[in-house]
């Protein structure tokens, strides 16, 4: 209308990198709102620019509104298309062993038991070896077997535990005859830490499952920059 000045409002919004600044457009003065979307524990940028004309009046904004009020999954959905999305990254790695040892009973029963390999077996009395066999001085003290188990769908020790336990829940009569001649089990976990703190939580019903199987959780803990063979 005569009298008004005019301006010109455009809209464009853009997702950027954590960090990134927007310049301004040819011939008008550019303001930028940074809105948070958090995205798989990521965080990402929506950048809603607006670029008035050298007026300096403002226009309304009601798709920036309607954008600020997208859902976290279609916003995850806008990230994941323009290739932004960066894959979680897992802050610890593990490994589980069954682990069986004896005062005097041979344990190679245990691989039919349990349908599984040993990594390595011995046998109360006999000489002892390193892992790659090479001799070492005296006799074995104990029986001994041990077996590696496939957890490497579960990327939570919580999850692995609990698969882990439910089906050795099936042997108990075979656990309980082996504690009472004299026998130990346990769950050896080695837990590798890919960062510099975290966690994990044994939940009471796990606990009570492994008692009532005879069964210990025995925990080797690695740092982030721990190295075999390091001083």
């Amino acid at each position: 209308m005569p009298g008004q000045a005019s301006c010109t409002s455009t809209l464009r919004s853009t997702v950027i990198s954590e960090g990134s600044r927007g310049t301004p457009s040819s011939g008008g003065h550019a303001r930028s709102n940074v809105i948070p979307v958090r995205s798989r524990g990521k965080l990402a940028v929506a950048s809603v620019r607006r670029t008035v004309s050298s007026s300096g009046s403002a226009a309304s904004l009601p798709a920036a509104q309607q954008f600020i009020q997208a859902d976290a999954a279609a916003q995850r959905g806008l990230i994941q298309a323009l290739g932004r999305m960066e894959p979680e990254s897992q802050p610890y790695r593990f490994k589980i062993s069954l682990r069986l040892v004896h005062t005097s009973a041979d344990l190679s029963s245990c691989s039919d038991e349990f349908g599984l390999e040993p990594s390595r077996l011995w046998r109360v009395g006999e000489p002892r070896t390193t892992p790659r066999g090479n001799p070492l001085e005296g006799l074995r003290r104990e029986s001994y077997w041990t077996s590696p188990l496939d957890v490497s769908t579960y990327s939570r020790l919580e999850d692995a535990l609990a698969e882990v336990v439910r089906r050795l829940t099936n042997h108990g009569p075979f656990f309980a005859k082996h504690a009472e001649s004299g026998g130990t089990a346990s769950l050896f976990i080695g837990f590798f830490l890919e960062s510099f703190n975290t966690g994990f939580l044994l939940e009471p019903e796990l606990l009570a499952k492994c008692s009532a199987l005879g069964i210990a959780l025995d925990f080797d803990i690695y740092g982030s920059e721990d190295e075999p063979g390091a001083p």
